[in-house]
């Protein structure tokens, strides 16, 4: 694995490529991740792919060129991503490649194949969030109130972890996503990156209809993986893009939320 910079007007883009296979893949990770997370499928696949994975914006050494707090809430469209891409494949002489995106990874996948489907080979969603982001996360990022009630929320310690013990309280999730969620708010730089980067992504949204609708024209294969015991993003979330798609594969494994991993490649290699 080697580490990389892709230098563009709004941002220093940070990635690791691996692998050695004839076919790019651009990967995108899931939320409070980097671009290392897809090194299990190097083993397994990395014959057949070379692995262009990127650290998202805010994440790990991704650098806004305009890192403040206005610019976040501005957010960024899927013309302005896709230039990005556009971009790097032309820095790194590449015409098509695949794409894999894991949960918050998957809005950045369905930007890129909005716009540039007939690019695509193979298009790969794991616990796809874009489906189906939760009500309250569009409230804070997408609701000019709630988005203000967001920054105030996670930029002040005290009120986030008074928040996190009052929803709890009331049940509205398990211990295991208390830990996690409550590990990510511990120091200001994390509780910005939170606000961040799920803010900054807030105008990627898609129709089911219409993307599934590209992905038929271009004739893009494409991939959608869920963990049965996955609590944020269950497969029964798919139902109505599976529905209009031709050239799809659906696959479930045995796995929660967390589910980039050994076993993930080998199921995933097996329908490739």
């Amino acid at each position: 694995m080697t580490h990389h910079y892709f230098e563009h007007d709004l941002v220093k883009l940070s990635y690791y490529k691996f692998g050695d296979g004839p076919q790019p893949m651009l990967c995108f990770h899931g939320y409070g991740m980097h671009g290392r997370q897809f090194l299990p499928l190097e083993p397994v696949m990395g014959h057949r792919y070379t692995f262009y994975s990127f650290d998202l914006f805010f994440h790990e050494q991704t650098l806004l060129k305009e890192n403040h707090i206005e610019r976040v809430k501005k957010g960024i469209t899927s013309d302005e991503l896709c230039q990005i891409v556009f971009a790097f494949l032309e820095k790194e002489q590449l015409s098509r490649f695949s794409v894999i995106g894991y949960s918050m990874g998957s809005h950045y996948a369905a930007a890129i194949a909005s716009q540039m489907a007939l690019q695509i080979d193979e298009w790969i969603v794991i616990a796809p969030m874009f489906l189906k982001p939760p009500v309250i996360l569009e409230f804070l990022t997408r609701n000019r109130f709630g988005n203000q009630l967001f920054s105030w929320l996670l930029l002040k310690k005290s009120v986030a972890e008074s928040i996190l013990k009052f929803a709890q309280r009331m049940r509205l999730f398990d211990q295991t996503i208390h830990n996690v969620l409550h590990k990510e708010i511990a120091t200001p730089e994390l509780r910005f990156m939170m606000f961040a980067s799920l803010t900054y992504i807030r105008n990627l949204r898609f129709s089911q209809k219409e993307l599934a609708k590209i992905l038929n024209s271009a004739g893009v294969k494409n991939y959608f993986i869920f963990g049965t015991r996955d609590k944020l993003f269950p497969p029964s979330i798919a139902r109505t893009i599976m529905d209009s798609l031709t050239k799809t594969e659906y696959i479930n494994l045995d796995e929660n939320h967390d589910m980039v991993n050994h076993n993930l490649a080998e199921s995933l290699y097996s329908k490739l």
